[in-house]
């Protein structure tokens, strides 16, 4: 048994005060109605980090559709780009509808895609081919295609 005046010997630290002042035995006493208040805050906490969280959430989800919907949108060549990629002017509507802005879309895409076809760009041939079809033609190269298919079987 211990007395309060023997020394308290812990490994490596030696003192001489009494074992009661270093260790200490009361309890640590909360209030019932301090309880209760950070109970509720605590709860309260909860429940705003829980609705910012949901929010949050529920605006990542929309803008993750939005960014889906802008992605699919954009496979379709918009009309200003369409008749800038063929050297028109854009205040044209789209499809043209004057024979003369016709034939002379046509004659700047046979060059561009010319070229394109001779340096093998693939990209530049459906840049050209989606500015064609969206202002002259809307099914030029549909039977490309079954033409193809059927030249190489022969």
């Amino acid at each position: 048994m211990w007395r309060l005046s023997c020394p308290l010997v812990l490994p490596g630290i030696i003192s001489h005060k009494p074992a009661a002042l270093i260790l200490h035995r009361r309890t640590f006493f909360i209030p019932p109605q301090l309880a209760r208040l950070i109970a509720a805050t605590a709860v309260i906490a909860l429940k705003a980090f829980i609705t910012a969280h949901r929010r949050e959430v529920k605006r990542l989800n929309e803008q993750e559709i939005l960014a889906d919907s802008r992605r699919l949108r954009l496979k379709v060549m918009p009309p200003t780009e369409a008749l800038q990629v063929l050297g028109m002017d854009t205040r044209l509507s789209v499809p043209l509808r004057s024979e003369d802005d016709r034939r002379l879309a046509t004659g700047r895409f046979k060059h561009l895609f010319g070229i394109a076809s001779k340096c093998d760009n693939a990209y530049l041939q459906g840049k050209v081919s989606a500015a064609y079809r969206l202002c002259v033609d809307a099914d030029w190269d549909a039977g490309d295609s079954d033409d193809s298919s059927g030249a190489n079987s022969k």
